[in-house]
């Protein structure tokens, strides 16, 4: 609206226009022409110019707000005004003349019409020219405004870019003002920086070169403090190695000095062959020291345990000696005694003679007196003989006995062989990977699946079989040392039985996952059998069955240990826990003998529970632990009993509850009447059902291998 409102301001576009002609005006021209016609217009030309003219208003409103909205059509927008103008102008003149012809049909002319005629043509042809000039000046006016217009707006959009451009020059220096003044700052700030990083550098070199010397100081008093330790142990190996060198000679001197050297035991003999053992393992850490220099704790700690023993063994020696002495003195004395009587009758049989010869002869004949049995029996170190003499037959068998002995003198010199894996450093490595392979397959028994279990198996055989184990990184062979494998199968065993202790105590079911690869390891390697029998009767002698008596002379924490019980600080362990170790310790043996090895036959089956269960009905009963191991045993091995045995097995169960149950319950105590009550309750459930026991909780199949 603003170009189209500036235009009409001017004087070009003040000026009138009149694009159509009215009746008035063709009227006038008419009357102009000599001689005019009477004409009648038609009233549908008025009609059609009334109807034009809307037309060409309705048309001009338009372009008006076509030529507000948009400036840069404005020209186009005129010359087709113009050309529709003329147009119409034509299509009226068309219309008109149609209409005139009409009318010329329809009225008489006067021969001057055709003069006239020529006239309206020529005024006609008058009227077009001055249209066109006008449009054509109209147009060259309007393409100079709009020309002009276009001028100015091409130099107010260059201003209006100047300006930009002008503030962005000025925006531009600013940020680059800025960013000077920010360069500088941070040059200022980098340069501060980098003097307090030389300060903090000066001051952290300062406190490295005093922590350097602080170091080196006590790196040197590490290294005196070291030698003079290592100073110490050497002395004290030395002293402990002397010691034991002394007491070896005076042990020696001592045997040798004995006059009675038949009446020496065979205790002694091996106390005085422990005591040279000890020697040799002495003599063989003081060598490895002094070859690599170094003294170790363990060292002396070993050598003090060597000393221990060995001053143990000398006092067994000495006690021996003395019973050897006292029993040679004894027999000297008996000697003199039976010369002396045999004197006395070679006499009286003289004078008897003598009498005879003199009196009738009498057959009479006085017997020789023979010691007793007590003076007779010589004491020779022989356990079985010593338990017989006390009659110890009333708590043992006597060939349960006789298989224990050998099997704790097995144990013994197994420990005693294998100590040599203490000796030195590298020797001690050796050993704890071979604790760290077992341990870490041991504690991982578990009843997952037979899957597992195989695999844990694979591992402790594998170990075994001496093929090489990774262990923390590093293979190790048990053949790299005499006595890794014997070793291996102790400390496997030991393990297996501490597991009874600490595990199954608490949770009886997790008995019969390790009792399975138990029984796969004892398949495969009977002498792993021997030390896991070895280790059980050792910590629980109720296994044998043996309840072990008390010897004379012997003290409390030996009694209580020698029976199982824990003594530490001059403390015995109270009743119940000891029954509880007790029992996780049985549970597991038994577990082990109902338990099915993955391939082969048990070399320690069901027949060995039974055998326990006879000889423990032979023997006389103990208060509490004879309760509660018949009960575990009952509970574990009853299902399997009941199976293989029968009939006698339900005779065994009727002997239980007529003869062995009044024998318990005159020896139980108050903490042992819990037991008592439940094995009383499972033998009477158990006879009612004809010898049936349930299977035990946990307890797992042969297929169990297979899952």
């Amino acid at each position: 609206m603003g170009i189209i409102d500036e235009l009409r301001k001017t004087e070009k576009g003040k000026l009138p226009y009149q694009r159509n002609s009215t009746t008035e005006s063709w009227k006038s021209l008419l009357e102009t022409c000599t001689s005019p016609p009477d004409i009648h217009v038609s009233p549908k030309f008025f009609e059609n110019l009334k109807s034009k003219k809307e037309e060409n208003r309705k048309e001009n409103q338009e372009r008006e707000s076509r030529c507000t909205n948009n400036s840069n059509d404005r020209l186009s927008i005129s010359n087709e005004s113009k050309e529709s103008s003329v147009h119409k102008n034509s299509s009226s003149d068309n219309i008109y003349q149609d209409n005139i012809r009409i009318v010329r049909k329809c009225s008489v002319t006067s021969p001057e019409f055709g003069k006239s005629r020529l006239a309206i043509r020529k005024y006609e042809d008058e009227l077009e020219n001055e249209a066109r000039k006008a449009r054509l000046k109209k147009q060259k006016e309007f393409e100079a405004i709009q020309n002009k217009i276009e001028l100015e707006a091409q130099l107010k959009v260059q201003e209006i870019e100047r300006k930009a451009n002008f503030e962005t020059l000025l925006k531009i220096q600013d940020i680059e003002l800025r960013n000077e003044s920010q360069a500088a700052e941070i040059v200022k700030q980098h340069r501060i920086l980098k003097e307090t990083h030389e300060q903090r550098k000066q001051i952290h070199d300062a406190r490295i070169q005093e922590a350097e010397q602080v170091k080196k100081k006590l790196q040197l008093e590490e290294i005196r403090r070291k030698e003079r330790e290592n100073k110490e142990r050497q002395d004290k190996l030395s002293k402990c190695v002397s010691q034991l060198n002394q007491l070896f000679t005076k042990v020696q001197s001592d045997f040798n000095a004995t006059k009675y050297q038949n009446f020496i035991s065979e205790t002694a003999k091996k106390s005085l062959n422990l005591i040279q053992s000890q020697v040799s393992n002495a003599d063989a850490v003081n060598r490895a020291c002094q070859q690599s220099g170094t003294v170790t704790a363990e060292n002396c700690e070993e050598c003090v345990k060597i000393l221990e023993r060995a001053i143990k063994a000398y006092h067994v020696i000495q006690k021996e000696l003395e019973k050897a002495e006292k029993d040679g003195k004894e027999a000297e004395a008996e000697k003199e005694r039976q010369a002396k009587l045999q004197q006395e009758q070679s006499q009286a049989a003289a004078a008897a003679a003598a009498a005879a010869s003199i009196e009738a002869p009498l057959a009479t004949s006085t017997p020789v007196p023979q010691a007793s049995r007590s003076q007779t029996l010589i004491t020779t170190g022989d356990i079985s003989a010593q338990a017989a003499s006390r009659g110890e037959q009333l708590c043992v068998d006597i060939e349960a006995f006789r298989k224990y002995t050998e099997l704790q003198e097995k144990l013994k010199s197994v420990e005693e062989a294998t100590a040599v894996l203490s000796s030195t450093a590298e020797l001690k490595k050796f050993k704890f990977d071979i604790q760290k392979a077992v341990n870490t397959s041991i504690n991982a028994i578990s009843p997952v699946s037979g899957d597992h279990l195989r695999d844990k198996l694979k591992r402790l055989l594998k170990l075994l079989s001496c093929q090489p184990v990774e262990v923390s990184g590093r293979q190790i062979q048990l053949n790299q040392h005499p006595q890794g494998p014997a070793f291996c199968k102790h400390l496997i065993a030991r393990m297996i039985v501490k597991k009874g202790d600490e595990q199954v105590s608490s949770k009886h079911e997790s008995a019969f996952a390790i009792g399975m690869v138990a029984a796969g390891l004892w398949t495969e390697s009977p002498s792993i059998g021997e030390m896991l029998l070895a280790h059980f009767q050792a910590q629980c002698p109720y296994l044998v069955p043996y309840y072990i008596p008390r010897q004379e002379g012997q003290s409390d924490a030996d009694y209580f240990k020698s029976r199982g019980y824990k003594y530490e600080n001059d403390v015995v362990e109270k009743h119940d826990k000891f029954l509880k170790r007790m029992s996780g310790i049985m549970r597991l043996y038994f577990s082990i003998i109902v338990s099915s090895p993955p391939r082969g036959n048990h070399p320690h089956g069901i027949e060995y529970a039974w055998m326990w269960l006879t000889r423990v009905l032979n023997i006389e009963p103990e208060p509490d632990i004879t309760t509660t191991m018949i009960y575990d045993c009952l509970q574990v091995t009853g299902n399997a009993l009941c199976q293989v045995y029968k009939k006698q097995f339900l005779k065994l169960l009727h002997i239980l509850v007529k003869e062995m149950l009044p024998k318990l319950k005159s020896v139980s105590s108050d903490a042992g009447s819990g037991s008592l009550t439940r094995l009383q309750l499972l033998l009477e459930t158990s006879v009612k059902h004809h010898g049936s026991i349930p299977p035990p909780d946990g307890f797992l199949e042969k297929n169990f291998w297979l899952s």
